[in-house]
């Protein structure tokens, strides 16, 4: 209990020392706002007339402080307005080219081929379609007979007879 007593009139003190400031015949000054206390049985009414108006120009800072954190903030509001209205655009976007794209999507899986992808009935259902597959992937199939695990191709449909 010593130590947290020694300990709080350290901070204390060193509180005391920082922000304020002995002026004479009982009076101390706050430095870094700038009031002007009494000591206790000694206020006069031009110390609380000066307290007051300190009061008043922090009060004017700080509503100025508040209206420019409130334009701020109605700034924001509209910026993310913008942005929910762009989101929803590409969203609706992004579905109509989905359902209007000309292509499937085809993640190679471990023993895959060209040739075994085309003659899957849900791709082609025919072998000898693994060019096509081919063709429009050269863009990352190197070689048509080294396709490996994870690779996304793309699998164009065929136009319908």
């Amino acid at each position: 209990m010593r130590e947290f007593y020694f300990l709080f009139c350290c901070v204390i003190g060193t509180f005391f020392a920082v922000n304020y400031v002995w002026a004479g015949d009982g009076k101390v000054e706050k430095v870094q706002g700038g009031y002007l206390y009494e000591a206790p049985g000694k206020e006069t009414p031009e110390t609380y007339v000066r307290y007051i108006d300190k009061l008043k120009e922090e009060m004017k800072k700080k509503k100025a402080e508040l209206e420019e954190l409130e334009l701020q903030i109605r700034g924001r509001k509209m910026q993310l307005g913008i942005l929910e209205t762009k989101i929803t655009a590409i969203e609706r976007l992004r579905t109509r080219l989905y359902f209007r794209r000309d292509f499937d999507l085809y993640r190679v899986k471990e023993g895959d081929t060209l040739w075994l992808i085309a003659g899957k009935d849900v791709i082609y259902g025919d072998s000898t379609q693994w060019e096509t597959i081919y063709t429009a992937n050269r863009d990352v199939i190197s070689n048509p007979h080294r396709i490996y695990p994870g690779q996304l191709l793309i699998i164009p449909r065929l136009p319908e007879d």
